[in-house]
């Protein structure tokens, strides 16, 4: 009987590494310029006031 439980344990394996192989599979490439323009950016400012620059004492 002790090949049982090593039979689910490896049926519990493969499910797991099933599992982890859809949740953290490579993803597909995509460009910086794509990713950006597919972010929900609605509702966020994205303009700055200008920097009056700072003195700096060399």
């Amino acid at each position: 009987m002790t090949s049982l439980p090593n039979q689910q344990m490896l049926t519990h394996q493969e499910e797991t590494r099933a599992l982890f192989r859809q949740r953290f599979a490579e993803p597909l490439p995509i460009s910086l310029r794509a990713l950006l323009a597919s972010a929900p950016l609605d509702g966020i400012t994205l303009d700055r006031n200008p920097d009056p620059g700072r003195e700096v004492d060399l």
